[in-house]
């Protein structure tokens, strides 16, 4: 009981100091942003896009990896999906998301397994998918993983850190993520890049627009009716 006790008073501490530490990055982050601001040195969204242009040739593999870095602290995906549809349009914009998306899933998921397992683990076992998912991941990985990426019903982020926690072979997990995200990650660039193409023409209505917001509203839809499903089947 006294070493059960120890433990959960190092568990404790280390919950507390990465709180800590998360706080002090936030802090330092928005006193740099005030800073900056306050002094008059900031830049407009266009010197921005400018600036990337300048460095065309490093720009995708430095946005991948910030992607992937953010993504792995969990960082939600879709504002990064954003700025990259903004920076790179729908093609390259889509193929450059899909690889942050996969690098953040990669990152998540050895931090979950080998480094902050223990500190992931009191959170997301408390989660009532958390037994089910494992319990699905048991029975066959590669095609459990590969439906909760088509159909997000579970977030992005607790998916990579609950596969970390379970028994799946990284490389099941990985070759699902990739092919499940591939059609998200397309349709939210899609109509970003439509949005900003009608913003620039005076907001005009084209048949791209609509069509890119019927495929966010179905994407949107699918997750909510089949989570509705499940929470009324039988057990």
């Amino acid at each position: 009981m006294r070493v059960g006790g120890k433990i959960a008073a190092m568990d404790k501490n280390r919950l507390t100091l990465i709180k800590l530490l998360v706080f002090v990055l936030i802090l330092v982050t928005f006193t740099s942003f005030a800073w900056y601001y306050a002094n008059g040195a900031h830049i407009t969204s266009g010197e921005f896009v400018r600036m990337v242009d300048g460095y065309r040739d490093v720009a995708p593999f430095i946005f991948v990896f910030a992607y992937g870095a953010l993504l792995a602290f969990g960082f939600p995906p879709t504002p990064l999906t954003i700025i990259g549809a903004l920076l790179f349009g729908r093609v390259f914009g889509s193929v450059l998301n899909a690889l942050g998306l996969i690098l953040g899933a990669a990152g998540a998921f050895w931090a979950s397994r080998f480094f902050m397992g223990d500190f992931f683990a009191p959170h997301l076992e408390k989660r009532k998918w958390m037994g089910d998912f494992n319990e699905g991941v048991k029975k066959n990985g590669f095609y459990y993983v590969l439906f909760i990426r088509l159909v997000p019903v579970i977030p992005y982020g607790a998916v990579n850190y609950a596969a970390g926690l379970t028994k799946i072979s990284f490389g099941p997990f990985i070759a699902a993520t990739a092919i499940g995200v591939t059609p998200h990650v397309f349709i939210l660039t899609n109509t970003v890049v439509e949005v900003g193409e009608s913003a620039t023409s005076g907001f005009r209505v084209t048949t791209g627009l609509v069509l890119s917001f019927a495929l966010m509203a179905f994407a949107v839809l699918v997750p909510v009716l089949v989570q509705r499903y499940l929470k009324n089947r039988p057990r």
